[in-house]
């Protein structure tokens, strides 16, 4: 799902990247296919309405797959605001009380490449070489989310809210005994959460903090953390395929990526990246 803080940006925009990352999928995979979502933007539509069309969209995926219902073959990802929504969507999936709510439909993969989980970040980072803003940030989550009087931004269509608040342990969703959880490979531990996001970004601070409360209510989470400062700033995965000139170096990211899915779906043990992506805490590379 795409970024653009729920106000800019079009799938159109993503085509090429898209592309680049289908045909680096197809080296790892038999067949695979992309769905890429195009949410109505703010504040022409604000939230739940992307959250609904987000559900909406995973959920005719799962009716679309000839796997009938099961999410063991999908990946669910999203880069900036996208990666919120993807959130939200698994969110959902963990809350759903329904009788017929099984391991299986859940995504065997989430990707979230520099999500914006707090709309209004109380960990932002002081930085002189990204882009985003809290000016910005501030400005796109009351167009996406308004609080009733208009003035202010309404926090429960923050993730972070979600992950201190209801966020299920994974004990409670999938039944494992608590000292049954991470680490652990194969079905029982999936979703896989894989978070990329870079030491420069004015949200790292956090991402890294929801990256430790998912861990701590026993989900899988392997971080990809980029420390080179010509990297390390928000979105780099998809922007460095736009503003990079040479040819190996956009397609850095997205071979990077590719590959990491093919890990995760396969439970082959993480591998550590090159360029300034060094090794971190709590299965993190």
């Amino acid at each position: 799902m795409l970024g653009g803080g729920y106000v800019y940006g079009s799938v159109w925009f993503y085509l090429e990247w898209l592309h680049a990352f289908h045909t680096s999928l197809c080296l790892d995979f038999g067949n695979p296919a992309i769905f890429a979502l195009s949410y109505s933007a703010a504040p022409h539509s604000t939230y739940p309405a992307q959250i609904n069309e987000a559900n909406n969209g995973y959920a005719y995926i799962r009716k679309f797959l000839p796997f009938g219902s099961h999410g063991i073959n999908i990946c669910i990802a999203g880069d900036s605001a996208g990666a919120a929504l993807a959130m939200m969507v698994v969110h959902g999936l963990l809350r759903t009380k329904a009788s017929n709510f099984a391991p299986q439909n859940l995504p065997s993969q989430v990707l979230l490449i520099s999500p914006w989980l707090s709309l209004n970040p109380s960990l932002a980072a002081v930085t002189d070489s990204d882009f985003v803003t809290m000016t910005g940030l501030r400005a796109c989550a009351k167009a996406y989310a308004p609080s009733s009087d208009g003035h202010s931004i309404n926090e429960d269509a923050s993730v972070m809210r979600k992950l201190s608040h209801d966020w299920p342990d994974r004990f409670d969703v999938l039944g494992e005994q608590p000292q049954q959880q991470s680490p652990v490979s194969g079905p029982a531990s999936r979703p896989v959460f894989h978070i990329w996001y870079g030491t420069n970004e004015t949200l790292h601070n956090e991402i890294a903090a929801a990256c430790k409360a998912l861990r701590q209510k026993g989900w899988t989470v392997q971080t990809i953390v980029e420390g080179a400062p010509d990297k390390a700033i928000h979105v780099w995965p998809v922007a460095a395929f736009y503003l990079s000139r040479k040819q190996g170096r956009r397609l850095e990211s997205v071979r990077m990526l590719s590959s990491l899915l093919y890990r995760g779906y396969n439970d082959l043990p993480a591998q550590e990246s090159r360029d300034g992506c060094g090794s971190g805490e709590d299965g993190s590379i």
